[in-house]
């Protein structure tokens, strides 16, 4: 799940370790890494999946509203949707751009403000609180995750609508009570719903690791035995790319 990266180029407080892949937020991506040594001269046969469906599952964890043209509200929303979302009951709100203010539907909880420009509108960044700002992938559209009274913050000009939906199970109080920002959250929230659908479940508390400033890679605890799927959520990266045994799997 990639932020600021089309698809092509997780209570899920606490327990949000789910398996397999790297979620990397800004405009990072996924990385599996693997390395295997071959004898001197010895043809190297293609290498398998690191696990049944890996290409397809890995896919459909890029980041939520970086998606191929042409964009619309109607088909952002159906994406947040099918990662578990539920729309808040309220109507949704029409602003100017620029934008700073709460989302009205989300007291109390946790989701995500969909951002649709109108026609001719120009969408430059986003943000939630006080956090750092991002460029949208599909702009005049995106979707900010924002707790509780977060204001919203977007920069642009010409008028566009924000509809709230929630994500149930997560409440305005855990990015306070875990240390992780919303969309990190809300991230592996979306990861454990999408996996779910493929027989997988969440184990074992999060991790915090921090990256060193240009560190090339960074792999996940050993298993004891067997293999283990990890998804990891990313925060301020600038590129990643995904790879198994050498074979790329999504940027």
């Amino acid at each position: 799940m990639s932020r600021g990266e089309s698809p092509k180029s997780t209570p899920r407080v606490g327990a949000i370790g789910v398996w397999s892949v790297f979620l990397m937020l800004l405009v990072g991506v996924i990385w599996l890494v693997a390395s295997q040594t071959h004898g001197c001269g010895a043809e190297v046969p293609e290498p398998a999946p690191p696990f049944a469906g890996a290409a397809a599952r890995v896919a459909e964890l890029s980041w939520r509203d970086c998606v191929d043209p042409p964009v619309t509200a109607g088909s952002l929303r159906a994406r947040l949707l099918a990662r578990g979302y539920q729309p808040a009951d309220t109507a949704p709100l029409e602003v100017e751009l620029p934008f700073d203010r709460p989302v009205e539907g989300l007291a109390g909880a946790c989701g995500v403000a969909l951002v649709a420009g109108a026609p001719g509108a120009s969408l430059t960044a986003v943000a939630a609180g006080d956090g750092p700002g991002r460029a949208p992938c599909a702009s005049p559209f995106a979707a900010v995750g924002v707790c509780g009274e977060d204001r919203l913050r977007l920069q642009g000009v010409g008028q566009a609508s924000v509809y709230a939906l929630l994500y149930p199970g997560l409440t305005a109080g855990d990015p306070a009570r875990t240390g992780l920002p919303a969309d990190v959250l809300l991230a592996h929230a979306e990861a454990e719903h999408l996996w779910a659908l493929s027989g997988w479940s969440p184990s074992g508390p999060a991790l915090r690791v921090p990256i060193a400033a240009g560190a090339s890679r960074w792999a996940p605890p050993t298993p004891a035995s067997g293999c283990a799927r990890f998804v990891i959520v990313g925060e301020g990266l600038s590129y990643g790319q995904t790879a198994w045994e050498g074979i790329p799997y999504a940027y």
